[in-house]
């Protein structure tokens, strides 16, 4: 099974995906056209870094130069096997193409799970907290050598 987590306008969703799921049978995703056209810009951008053209992208994703060239444009509503599709393409993690908040999608091995940054985020907590202490602890001993 897989998890993904994604936002959109600003909403956090998880999805859980069965391995042999058949992404192609899953619904086109209704976006804004705010949404598509950022869909569409990331993709854009990707191809550029790569030095590609759209039919070149087209036709090593098995589609048609003008059906990609409208995802490009964020003219088309898109399905999750053909953002997953491009993505693995790419080489980047798919949650971030829909994610508006996430300007350059993260290459698709750096990604973790939300709870490895829970994680992360409950280390420097407690590295804060350490660091807090020590400096009263400083500041104590600094006002105890001014008093003498």
């Amino acid at each position: 099974m897989f998890i993904y987590y994604f936002a959109v306008n600003n909403k956090v969703y998880c999805i859980r995906i069965i391995e042999h799921l058949n992404f192609s049978t899953m619904p086109k995703i209704k976006l804004s056209s705010e949404s598509s056209k950022s869909i569409g810009q990331k993709l854009k951008n990707q191809r550029l870094a790569l030095g590609l053209s759209q039919q070149q992208v087209a036709d090593r994703n098995e589609m048609s130069a003008v059906a990609y060239s409208k995802m490009e444009a964020g003219q088309t509503n898109f399905n999750w096997a053909r953002l997953e599709q491009l993505a693995k393409f790419y080489g980047i993690n798919a949650p971030d193409l829909v994610d508006r908040s996430v300007r350059i999608p993260r290459p698709a091995d750096t990604c973790k799970h939300p709870a490895d940054y829970e994680k992360i985020i409950r280390d420097k907590e407690s590295l804060i907290r350490v660091l807090k202490e020590r400096i009263e602890h400083l500041e104590r001993l600094i006002v105890y050598s001014t008093d003498k």
